[in-house]
């Protein structure tokens, strides 16, 4: 991962009010915008009633948004892979945050180097990652996080940038502890006097019952959350000034979108996301925007994958997908043609594989895991050391639900077996033969080990359980139809 110093392109630039409008690049730029653990749901532009995030309801209104975009995995590392390689986990082989990204699938930056792209990245919590095809990955550890990433990527467009470029830019604040600068805490009661801080500490002794929390405790961490939305979505509209100050945005194709979601006790007393396979982490926003290009105004209700994202962008961009890519191109919709349809998939590792259709989701889980909410480390921390039997997710063997009428999925109706049900199974049993899932089997535990200890270190002080958690009896040896 190579880190460039890139002071000394500042004179490239000229000095400030001397600089002449540059010329117009053959290829238009691309900026990738993508903020850690933010649910479409919490975006007005989305239909919620907050004022969270002005800048992207305004990117959304002059753009195209789509209403059911989905993550193939509801972890960063993972899902983000599939958003740059146009693959799905399973293929590309990030199954886990922590796992490298092995030589072989071609990425959205490599493509876009290819054809004369300065490629440029801006990270907060996924930079250890070996992201190729970037000239340069910089990271931004120190907090406020958002604010730092915002402030280096803006110094890299007023200074550094050479069209045509391609910018990404990742931001972390919605992702917990939930902790919003003050000026964004502002969706809450004022008089809030519980113990309800939105770190990591105080949702685990809720979600283990050391806590009981009040309505006024559960609607704090709430406000929390959507404080940290407004802190990145603010953080992106400083980013996307910077680029109109030079000139820069209207010559920009911009994709806002996120990793994934958050739970936020939609299901079984859990607040975080990667031991999800539901709509509230796996939904994510997806906003193109284009003057001349994308439609303004438009708002697309076809399902799309994160997959989708880099072939519909190098098509935008006049290029061909790389060979590997899985996903499809966005952009015969963007010219108001029709698009066949096709369910999304996401999974975590080879244990539980999701179907999500127009109307239904399933979840096939054919070895029973049910994956821990938090590493061992922080139950000790929350005092909940003895509590490690309760440490699950109680997701089923199979779950299907109707998201036409039960958008968050409260209602299971796998027991009744409606006539979708084996259409789904056989979906399932399709994307295991095709993409080679191999069902209730473990990720590979030589390439968790490959970890580095640093790196171990900073995801598990972020929450994450590194390593395949255990099951609930044996896996089975091999591939496995869904059941009858």
């Amino acid at each position: 991962m190579a880190l460039l110093v890139l002071a000394g392109l500042a004179a490239v630039a000229g000095p400030p009010g001397c600089r002449r409008k540059p010329p117009a690049p053959e290829h238009a730029n691309l900026v990738l915008l993508t903020v850690d653990t933010l649910r479409a749901d919490r975006l007005g532009c989305y239909g919620y009633g907050r004022d969270t995030s002005p800048e992207l309801d305004r990117l959304a209104t002059e753009g195209t948004v789509f209403l059911e975009a989905y993550a193939q995995r509801g972890s960063t590392w993972p899902s983000l892979t599939s958003i740059l390689t146009s693959q799905h986990p399973v293929t590309h082989g990030v199954r886990e945050n922590g796992m490298p990204l092995a030589a072989g699938p071609a990425t959205l930056a490599e493509a876009l180097a290819d054809r004369g792209y300065a490629t440029h990245a801006v990270l907060t919590n996924s930079y250890q990652q070996d992201w190729r095809g970037f000239q340069a990955v910089v990271p931004a550890e120190e907090r406020p996080q958002d604010q730092v990433a915002a402030d280096r990527a803006i110094d890299w467009i007023r200074n550094g940038a050479v069209e045509p470029f391609f910018l990404w830019v990742h931001l972390v604040a919605p992702h917990d502890p939930y902790a919003p600068p003050a000026e964004y805490d502002r969706f809450g009661d004022r008089d809030y006097q519980g113990s309800m801080d939105g770190g990591s500490i105080s949702t685990t002794r809720v979600m283990f019952g050391i806590d009981e929390p009040q309505p006024a405790d559960l609607a704090r961490l709430q406000s929390l959350y959507d404080g940290e939305v407004a802190f990145s979505d603010a953080m992106l509209g400083r980013v996307l000034r910077a680029l109109e100050e030079r000139s820069f945005l209207d010559r920009s194709l911009v994709v806002a979108t996120s990793d994934h979601g958050e739970e936020l006790l939609d299901h079984h007393d859990y607040f975080f996301h990667h031991a999800s396979v539901y709509e509230g982490v796996l939904r994510i926003p997806l906003i193109l925007w284009q003057p001349g290009v994308v439609p303004a105004g438009r708002r697309d209700a076809n399902l799309v994958q994160s997959i989708d994202i880099a072939p519909t962008v190098l098509e935008l961009l006049g290029a061909s997908a790389p060979e590997g890519f899985q996903g499809r191109s966005l952009a015969p919709l963007l010219r108001g043609d029709a698009l066949a349809a096709a369910p999304a998939f996401a999974e975590i590792k080879d244990q539980i594989l999701t179907v999500r259709t127009d109307r239904h989701r399933y979840v096939f889980n054919p070895s029973g895991v049910q994956p821990p909410r938090v590493p061992g480390m922080q139950l000790e921390l929350a005092g909940a050391a003895e509590l490690e039997h309760l440490n699950r997710v109680p997701i089923g063997i199979e779950e299907l639900y109707d998201v036409s009428a039960d958008r968050l999925e409260q209602t299971d109706l796998v027991a009744s077996r409606p006539p979708a049900l084996e259409e789904l199974r056989e979906l399932a049993a399709g994307f295991q033969r095709d993409r080679g899932w191999s069902c209730g089997q473990e990720v590979d535990r030589q390439a968790l080990e490959t970890i580095d200890p640093e790196t171990r270190r900073r995801l598990e002080a972020m929450g994450y359980v590194i390593g395949p958690p255990p099951a609930n009896g044996r896996p089975p040896a091999g591939g496995q139809r869904p059941p009858p």
